[in-house]
């Protein structure tokens, strides 16, 4: 690894560690104020602090940061808009907005893919992405008494494993990548028709998708644990 990629990592675990435990801060306070917009403000510095850092490593992409950065971006901005307007627009129109943020989310790969633009800083863009949209929508439900208190955690277990990943450098998962992207497609999904379904029906499809996040998440910190355990007391040193 060359001083450039560590360099990188080392901004990255330190970013993702002040990331991760301020989101579970502020997603307490919203909880407690009713009040969404401290979430999105910190956010919107984060991300920005972030994106400003990153430029160095992508010289020589298209319009700085490459194409699919910028529909990254892009799914940010609309997150935002939709975060701060939540109150004034119809479930109707929520639905749809963030189902918008949803599909896009498989453009930025497909064009990374095509244009030969993929990277760890916009893979790690992504799915940090994805963990505001998921711990944004579930606030949003819990405040309103939509679904049960209980799934802001698996609505923030990605900030949780952000912390654990500072302390665990490279944890192994536990899990396949395909089973792990088909659970949070369907939290996605569940949290997205919690805007139109009766609260019963939002409640059950919730609860069964959020325990599969609690799984799937659980199984990779089991498997982390274990190992550190196995590194740490049975290490072989021949």
């Amino acid at each position: 690894m060359n001083q450039k990629e560590l360099s990188s990592d080392h901004f990255y675990l330190q970013w993702i560690l002040g990331h991760s435990l301020l989101n579970i801060i502020t997603a307490l306070i919203v909880v407690w104020m009713n009040d969404h917009r401290p979430l999105l403000l910190f956010n919107i510095v984060s991300f920005g602090f972030y994106l400003s850092y990153i430029r160095r490593f992508l010289i020589g992409y298209p319009l700085l940061i490459g194409y699919a950065n910028w529909i990254t971006i892009i799914r940010l901005l609309l997150l935002f808009i939709l975060g701060f307007s939540i109150n004034k627009i119809s479930n109707i129109s929520a639905f749809i907005g963030f189902g918008l943020v949803i599909i896009i989310d498989g453009l930025d790969g497909f064009v990374a893919r095509k244009f030969n633009q993929q990277s760890e800083y916009g893979g790690r863009l992504d799915m940090e992405c994805d963990a505001l949209l998921v711990l944004y929508l579930s606030l949003v439900h819990i405040n309103r008494g939509s679904i049960p208190f209980w799934i802001l955690l698996p609505g923030g277990m990605r900030f949780l494993f952000g912390v654990l990943t500072y302390f665990v450098r490279s944890p192994r998962e536990f899990t396949s990548h395909m089973f792990r992207a088909s659970i949070a497609v369907f939290f996605f999904i569940s949290l997205l028709l919690v805007f139109i379904l009766p609260d019963y029906w939002s409640t059950l499809i919730v609860s069964i998708s959020g325990s599969f996040i609690m799984l799937s998440f659980g199984l990779s910190i089991y498997a982390i644990i274990y190992n550190q355990i196995k590194k740490r007391f049975f290490h072989n040193p021949k």
